[in-house]
């Protein structure tokens, strides 16, 4: 046993019929208190193997009145057993001994239950034992002691629901209209959950190392719709983005969504030199032509849900001339919306083609456009 503190009162005690107020005298009584308690893992609902535990606390009370002199003082402390019970589970009729050990002033217990068929399971816990409850008194130097061995049995019951599958997992075919312009990309991923009996805890995503959580879009907050937005890096190639959800038992369910890689070319304009082909006069040592076009990554038609909204970033606009000089042209605005090329021509006069076309961030490439250049002599310079 332990002894943890106690408390004391001053007073007059009652003085019985016969008694002599200046005598010495005591009684005791030390009496049982027991409270266990018990916990299941996930609120209610349980896999197929769980454990049960808890604790247990058997409290003997000790309260002592000593008088003296008329007066009388009143002592309460506590001591504490940690040994000598057993604890039964019952699980639908079916028992089971838990482990029991002491822990400071009280037991704690568990049992772990294996295999455990599906449905409402009814779990009672019982803890059985001895304890000795004592009664002293002492009068006029005559002390008597009075001990009885007293069984204490105390039960608490919950009940648990063993799930024993996974939610019920769709993931929707990942809509082109909800990937941002990129990179990076954002992709919003929709799709829907269910699990019974257990319920839905959470549904989550994974891709390149990231995770997150998908958010809860449904009215009555059961996951029936969920949304995740994942950010994708690379859309060269078909993206994979695992999403799981889990059930308040524990199980989970996986199902993968597929990002479709970008493979829309981007377009490109030119709005100078106005006229196809372009004359410019020769002059001694080369001339030079000024360009300047616009550029974008729209979406296929038919894949962005009437918003237009670019897939990828331009990368950079390219130009070629027909003698195999190249070069890359200006980025006047942002995401390459308005450019601009200087074209040097050196070899003299001719007739050239010159070539402009752009790249997105995914690697797809416009159709490249041609512009004719005559550079031609001056006939006053002959």
């Amino acid at each position: 046993m332990m002894e943890m503190g106690g408390s004391a009162g001053f007073g007059r005690g009652p003085v019985g019929g016969g008694e002599n107020p200046s005598e010495f005298s005591t009684r005791s009584e030390e009496l049982a208190e027991v409270t266990i308690g018990i916990v299941v893992p996930r609120e209610e609902f349980v896999g197929r193997d769980f454990r049960v535990s808890g604790t247990a606390v058997v409290r003997m009370r000790v309260v002592q009145f000593i008088k003296f002199g008329g007066k009388g003082s009143t002592t309460t402390f506590d001591t504490f057993v940690t040994s000598g019970f057993s604890v039964i589970v019952n699980v639908n009729g079916e028992e089971h001994q838990a482990k029991v050990s002491a822990d400071g002033d009280l037991m704690r217990w568990s049992q772990q239950i294996m295999k455990a068929k599906p449905g409402r399971k009814e779990i009672i816990v019982t803890l059985k034992g001895t304890v000795t409850e004592r009664q002293s008194k002492t009068q006029g130097g005559h002390t008597t002691d009075k001990s009885t061995t007293k069984a204490v049995s105390e039960s608490v019951n919950k009940v648990a629901i063993v799930d024993t599958t996974g939610p019920e997992l769709v993931v929707h075919e990942v809509d082109p209209a909800l990937i941002t312009t990129g990179p990076p990309y954002e992709v919003t991923i929709e799709g829907t959950a269910a699990d019974d009996p257990a319920g839905v805890h959470s549904v989550q995503w994974q891709h390149g190392g990231s995770t997150g959580q998908a958010k809860d879009a449904s009215k009555d907050q059961d996951w029936a719709t969920w949304r995740a937005v994942v950010t994708v890096a690379d859309r060269r190639t078909e993206q994979e983005v695992l999403i799981s959800a889990r059930d308040l038992a524990g199980h989970t369910t996986e199902e993968r969504a597929l990002v479709p890689p970008d493979v829309t070319p981007p377009k490109i304009a030119r709005t100078q030199p106005r006229f196809n082909p372009h004359r410019v006069l020769w002059r001694d040592g080369g001339t030079t032509v000024e360009v300047e076009g616009m550029a974008a990554d729209m979406p296929a038609p038919g894949q962005d849900s009437g918003q237009g909204t670019p897939e990828s970033k331009i990368a950079t606009v390219l130009w070629q001339l027909s003698t195999g000089d190249e070069g890359q042209a200006e980025q006047l605005s942002d995401n390459w919306a308005m450019w601009r090329a200087v074209i040097p021509i050196t070899e003299g006069p001719g007739i050239y083609t010159l070539e402009t076309w752009a790249v997105d961030m995914a690697d797809n490439e416009s159709e490249r456009s041609p512009l004719g250049i005559h550079a031609q002599v001056d006939e006053q310079d002959d």
